[in-house]
């Protein structure tokens, strides 16, 4: 029979003294009798503890194929391409294209004309197109031909009639069609039959990208040549004016001038052949720059066409430049031979182009750098154009005590008869046609009224060009139907 009493606390347990027990005795009886019937539990063992690694495990790394990069220069083509047809675009009946004969006509003025192939095929080369230009959204490249358009129309196509040379710097605010204008007249002096020089970007002169050397000229200033960059005059030269140039023969030997090595010179019988030697042997290349501008613009006895000079972002030409000389000094644009050339044919009345031509120079208002002296040359200039005289009264002048680059202020000439064309806003007459040339082509979709041409004439600062452009391209929803109410048609 169990108790329900364990071992310990019976031993514990204090007897009468007439009955006590000795401890003998209850040990024998506590380890010969059970009093529990539950089995005796083990004394648990030795739990040994392991820290496991608390960091995850990670899969090992696979060999990753890495593609294989474009070829040089495959992506500054794409970042530089410019699209100048849209074959999602409606095409527009009747548009007329430019000729010499509408140029020149004022009732041209305000209508839109487009450009025909072989002209686009040399302005492409001549890099007149740019990609801010709204190209990409039309048929094809087409043009709104504006009052200066007109005027450069008239001089380009008159100039048979006299000889001289054109300078012209063409200013206006920001979007207003500068480079626009500058394409124009290449695409009249194309169709012209003069020989067409362009420096699409003067920003690419200035800003440590390509290689220079010293020059040794006969000027008391260190000069520098650019090989690089006269290379590139030279290719565009020949590829956009390679129909003249191949008729045109050299007064000189160039052979007398470059010694080149056995197989180098190809063809140097034309000045085609000898612009195009520039990019074979690319080490010659600014001694073949100056060969071919000197019987460009030297005078003798050959008959030369006039040519047409233009250069866009004209600011970027009148201050320092990234380029340092040997005392790690910055040296200033007008220490570059090509610089120089183009500056003295624009400002500056001993250098001229003896066989007739006009010289047009940009300025920028989006990205120019910060250069007062010349702003005060082009307020000079427009004195000048007004009728006043550097002793006059009223003149601009520097401020008292402003210290300006004198560089710029050099190149005032007023012999040199320097002409300023401001580019304004468009008239309503000639927004109206902008935009019924978008409503023509698919992408503005409002009717062309009076009230309508009005708001976007305001909206873009009085005829903004850039401004309007960007307003009729906007897409527009009608405002009756902008609301609905919620899981209905309704308005």
């Amino acid at each position: 029979m169990s108790v329900s009493m364990c071992t310990r606390c019976f031993a514990r347990l204090q007897l009468a003294p007439s009955r006590a027990v000795s401890s003998a005795a209850v040990g024998s009886t506590i380890q010969s009798s059970a009093f529990h019937t539950t089995a005796p539990r083990p004394m648990p063992a030795k739990v040994k503890i392991v820290y496991r690694n608390l960091a995850p495990k990670v899969a090992p790394r696979s060999k990753r194929e890495r593609k294989r990069p474009p070829p040089v220069g495959e992506r500054q083509q794409h970042r530089r391409r410019i699209v100048l047809a849209n074959t999602n675009a409606l095409e527009v009946a009747d548009l007329q294209y430019l000729g010499l004969q509408n140029c020149t006509n004022e009732s041209s003025i305000g209508k839109i004309l487009a450009f025909d192939d072989a002209t686009i095929d040399k302005l492409r080369s001549a890099k007149a197109f740019q990609r801010t230009q709204n190209y990409k959204l039309f048929r094809r490249p087409a043009t709104l031909i504006r009052k200066e358009t007109v005027e450069l129309g008239k001089l380009i196509v008159t100039h048979g009639e006299k000889t001289g040379t054109d300078r012209i710097m063409v200013t206006g605010p920001r979007i207003s069609g500068k480079s626009v204008l500058l394409t124009q007249a290449m695409a009249m002096a194309v169709m012209k039959g003069w020989i067409v020089i362009s420096v699409p970007d003067a920003q690419e002169f200035v800003i440590d990208h390509f290689a220079y050397s010293p020059a040794t000229t006969d000027s008391e200033e260190q000069m520098y040549d650019q090989r690089t960059l006269a290379e590139g005059i030279l290719a565009r030269m020949a590829a956009t004016n390679a129909d003249v140039l191949t008729k045109l023969e050299p007064t000189k030997d160039i052979n007398e001038v470059i010694k080149f090595a056995s197989g180098e010179a190809k063809d140097l019988k034309t000045l085609a052949g000898i612009c195009r030697q520039a990019t074979l042997t690319p080490q010659h290349a600014i001694t073949i720059y100056n060969f071919v501008m000197d019987e460009l613009t030297k005078p003798s006895d050959a008959c030369r066409p006039p040519i047409l000079m233009t250069v866009d972002n004209l600011d970027h030409w009148m201050g320092l430049t990234k380029y340092r000389d040997a005392s790690l000094k910055p040296i200033h644009a007008h220490q570059f031979t090509i610089i120089r050339s183009f500056l003295d044919l624009l400002f500056s009345s001993k250098a001229s182009l003896p066989y007739g031509g006009m010289i047009l120079g940009a300025r920028s208002a989006s990205n120019n750098p910060d250069v007062p002296a010349f702003n005060v040359l082009t307020w000079q200039i427009v004195a000048l154009n007004a009728g006043m005289q550097p002793a006059d009264e009223g003149f601009p002048l520097p401020r008292p005590y402003q210290y300006l680059d004198p560089k710029p202020l050099s190149l005032l000439d007023p012999a040199a008869n320097t002409k300023v064309m401001n580019l304004d806003g468009v008239s309503k007459q000639e927004a109206a046609s902008l935009m019924e040339y978008y409503v023509l082509s698919g992408i503005l979709k409002e009717n062309i009224t009076s009230a309508n041409v009005a708001e976007k004439w305001a909206l873009s600062g009085q005829g903004n060009v850039g401004e309007l452009c960007r307003l009729s391209a906007r897409a527009r929803i009608d405002p009756e139907k902008s609301v609905t109410f919620f899981g209905t048609d309704e308005v």
